[in-house]
């Protein structure tokens, strides 16, 4: 192949590579976009668009294959014209105004096509200051202050003239007006990232005191107090929440996530299916944690309803958590139709491991401990995660061996302390009151009579982790049937 012949067909291997970035929906407006933009030339041949649709409908990745007899270069110059035809489909209001997308960002992209327009027109005062004006409307209305700080900005220098210098004033209090908000939200989100890096630092530790949250708590009152964005709010309400958790104040909490509702739902600027369905699975969470699972599972069907664009990763997300409540509520029936529905969700292999472990644990509790050691040897990936559920898989493996009267759960009790002392540091320190009981419980030839240790200091059960089962329980249940 010559270099002049790779040269002739670059648009045609851009064109080709443009529109397989393109979803369905976008493709089906380039190619109406397309048809029209030709017809309006008056492009009598209609090589454009058949190339386009051959292109859409046939897959075509080969270039060679929209060449024909000839040379390339004549549908190379085609492909050229229709390669910035399809860039200027995208721009287009229809080709966003898609429910896929909130109508926070479809207000924010307007308003800027509005007011590049006007950028255009500014020749023309009357024109550029009515394309100003509803750019304006849009945005103010969706709350877009980095679009208003240009718009006003180039307005008040219109404004100004040699024999009117203060004409430009009240834009230029508009301009500042709208800084201030954009610094907020800004602040605002520093600070919620930062306290969620420090979750992050935390994770699998026992529960930690949130102290960059309570420490910038003062500040984040005050960023409130000064601005009128909802976007502020939202966050705030969000923060407000996780200290609500930590301070164990479940009826503050959920009266917090409900206000949360409230904003959005009133608030064009946060008005999304994403957002609301935070806010209803973070007091779903709030529920479970207070130990309320039906109260929880009332609230995670409220956040099923806005799942409907939403990926697979955090569709299994509601399922799980609905999991987690039927099953520490025993109802194994409602269990297993979400683990149903999971599994027609996800392709992850993590999370259909998950899913097996599930029915592990209720085997188990189903004394089907030969059965339960058979699921746990399927499960692939569990066993190989660094966030305590291969310590999960491996305590469940134990409890069954010891229920069976099977000596192999001597040296997995040996394992399971050497993979703890592995990451005891990012682990959670309940795993190690754990051990310490099973390591007296191996001493005693695990007699019905091994006393449980426990202290104030040990490690509280918490909900939504591997230890399906409390440990404490497990160990007075085996006591009582042993």
């Amino acid at each position: 192949m010559t270099s002049e012949c790779v040269y002739s067909i670059a648009y045609i291997v851009r064109l080709i590579d443009l529109v397989g970035t393109l979803s369905d929906y976008r493709k089906e407006v380039a190619m109406k976009y397309c048809n029209f933009k030709y017809l309006e030339l008056s492009i009598a041949e209609a090589q454009g668009p058949e190339m386009l649709y051959r292109i859409i409908t046939e897959g075509i990745i080969d270039p060679y294959k929209l060449v024909k007899k000839g040379s390339p270069r004549g549908a190379d110059h085609v492909a050229m014209r229709l390669y910035y035809t399809v860039l200027e489909s995208i721009l287009l209001p229809a080709s966003y105004k898609k429910s896929t997308h909130s109508d926070e960002l479809q207000a924010s992209i307007e308003s800027r096509q509005l007011f590049f327009k006007a950028f255009l027109n500014s020749s023309n005062h009357e024109q550029f200051n009515r394309l100003t004006d509803k750019a304006i409307e849009i945005a103010e209305e969706f709350q877009c202050y980095t679009v208003l700080i240009d718009i006003y900005s180039w307005r008040r220098h219109r404004a100004v003239s040699r024999k009117n210098r203060k004409a430009g004033k009240p834009w230029l209090e508009k301009q500042r007006r709208c800084e201030k908000e954009a610094q907020a939200e800004r602040d605002m989100l520093y600070h919620f990232e930062n306290h969620w890096d420090e979750v992050a630092i935390n994770t699998g530790a026992t529960q930690k005191t949130p102290h960059y949250l309570l420490g910038v708590m003062p500040d984040l009152e005050h960023i409130v107090a000064s601005t009128s964005s909802n976007k502020v709010m939202y966050y705030y309400y969000l923060l407000q929440m996780e200290l609500a958790l930590y301070n164990r104040d479940f009826e503050e909490c959920e009266t917090i996530g409900l206000d949360l509702v409230g904003l959005i739902e009133s608030s064009r600027s946060l008005k999304s299916d994403p957002r609301l369905l935070t806010a209803y699975s973070d007091i779903a969470d709030n529920f479970m944690l207070a130990g309320k699972f039906k109260r929880a599972i009332y609230y995670c069907n409220i956040a099923e309803k806005y799942t409907k664009n939403i990926s697979s990763v955090t569709r299994v997300i509601l399922p799980f958590t609905k999991a987690f409540c039927s099953f520490y509520d025993y109802d194994f029936d409602a269990v297993r139709l979400e683990l149903d529905k999971i599994r027609n969700i996800t392709t992850e292999q993590f999370d259909k491991d998950k899913c097996m472990f599930f029915e592990a644990y209720m085997l188990h509790l189903e004394q089907q401990y030969t059965e339960s050691l058979a699921t746990l040897s399927e499960i692939t990936e569990l066993k190989a995660d660094g966030d305590g559920w291969q310590m999960g898989v491996k305590l469940l493996e134990i409890q069954n061996y010891i229920m069976l009267g099977n000596t192999v759960s001597d040296s997995k009790i040996k394992s399971l302390e050497k993979q703890y002392d592995r990451h005891k540091k990012v682990w959670n320190k309940r795993w190690k009151h754990i051990i310490t009981n099973m390591l007296a419980l191996r001493r005693n030839g695990y007699q019905p009579d091994t006393e449980y240790k426990s202290t104030e200091a040990t490690p509280k059960w918490r909900p939504k982790t591997p230890e399906l089962i409390p440990f404490e329980d497990w160990f007075m249940k085996m006591k009582q049937t042993a």
